[in-house]
C-alpha cells in the first residue's frame, strides 16, 4: 500500500524482535521468531511480563503488536468508485440493475474491542518514552488503516503531533537516531501523501488541514505550498491549481512535483503557450 504506511508495518512487525538481556523480553523474542507476534503461547508470555513489569516499553510495545495483529483481518469492499482508497480493484463486475460498474477491493477489517486495546498499549508506551517518535509513527499509520475513508482520529494525532514539535522542540528519537527538522517534515509530507491517495472527501479535508497546520509554521515550506495546488488539481480547478504551483516554482523552480503536476495540466488543457512555458 501507500509508503508509510508499509514501512510502519514492517515497523510493527520488527517489534521487539532485537535481542535483549532482559528474561521475559528473551522469551518473548525467541517465541515470535517462531510463531509472530499473535501467535500461539505470545499472550502467555506477554501476561506473565506484564507481571514482572508492565512498565517496561518493550512489553507494552509487544502488547501493542498482539492485540494490534489480533485486531486486523483480511476481507473485501465493494464500491462503484474505481480508486477506492486509492488502491487498484481485484476484480470488477457489471450491474445490471442500473448500469454501473462495480469494484472489489482488498481491505482491512479491524475488530473494535481488540484494536481499542492496542491503542491504549501504544498510549502507555508514548508516556513512558513521548520522544520516541517509532511509537507516535506506528499509532498513527495503524489508525489510517482503521479508519479508511474518515481518518478523523488519525488527523488529530497528526495535528497535535505537528504543534508538539513546533511549539515544545522536542528531541524526538527514531530507531535510536536523532530525528532533525526536515526528516520530521518529510515524515509529516508522507502522511499528507497517504491522505491524499485515499482520495476520500474527508481525507482530502485532512489533507489541507495538516498542510494550513504546517504552512501556519512556515508559509514558504515548498512541499506543503505544493500540496495545496495537488489539491486544486485533484478538484479539477486547473487555474487555481496552476496558480499555487507558481508559487512554488518562484521559490523552487526545480521542484520536482509542481512542474511535473503544471506540465501534465498544461497538457490536459492542451495549451500550447503553457506547455512552452513548463517544458523550457
Amino acid at each position: 500500500m501507500r509508503k508509510i504506511i508499509l514501512v510502519a508495518a514492517l515497523m510493527l512487525s520488527a517489534f521487539g524482535l532485537s535481542a535483549q538481556v532482559t528474561d521475559w523480553n528473551a522469551r518473548y523474542t525467541k517465541l515470535v521468531e517462531k510463531v509472530g507476534v499473535s501467535g500461539p503461547g505470545v499472550e502467555s508470555v506477554l501476561d506473565k511480563w506484564a507481571q514482572a513489569d508492565s512498565s517496561d516499553i518493550r512489553f507494552l510495545e509487544a502488547r501493542f503488536m498482539y492485540y494490534y495483529d489480533k485486531s486486523r483481518s483480511d476481507g473485501t469492499a465493494s464500491s462503484t468508485n474505481p480508486h477506492y482508497l486509492g488502491q487498484k480493484p481485484l476484480f470488477s463486475l457489471p450491474d445490471t440493475t442500473n448500469h454501473t460498474t462495480v469494484y472489489y477491493y482488498s481491505v482491512d477489517r479491524f475488530d473494535d474491542e481488540l484494536f481499542g486495546k492496542a491503542l491504549r498499549s501504544i498510549d502507555r508506551a508514548i508516556v513512558v518514552d513521548p520522544y520516541k517518535l517509532d511509537l507516535r509513527i506506528c499509532k498513527i499509520s495503524a489508525l489510517i488503516l482503521y479508519e479508511g475513508e474518515s481518518p478523523d482520529m488519525a488527523e488529530e494525532c497528526i495535528l497535535s503531533l505537528i504543534d508538539e514539535d513546533r511549539r515544545k522542540e522536542p528531541k524526538w528519537m527514531f530507531s535510536g537516531e536523532k530525528v532533525d527538522a526536515a526528516t520530521f517534515d518529510g515524515m509529516i509530507q508522507e502522511y499528507c501523501a497517504n491522505l491524499f491517495t485515499i482520495g476520500s472527501d474527508r481525507s482530502l479535508e485532512a489533507f489541507m488541514n495538516i498542510t494550513r497546520k504546517m504552512l501556519s509554521y512556515n508559509k514558504k515550506a515548498p512541499d506543503f505550498m505544493a500540496n495545496v495546488g495537488s489539491f486544486y488539481m485533484k478538484k479539477k480547478d486547473y487555474k487555481k491549481a496552476l496558480k499555487e504551483y507558481d508559487k512554488v516554482l518562484k521559490i523552487d523552480p526545480q521542484h520536482y512535483s509542481a512542474l511535473a503536476n503544471c506540465r501534465t495540466i498544461a497538457k490536459i488543457l492542451k495549451d500550447p503557450k503553457l506547455i512552452a512555458k513548463y517544458n523550457r
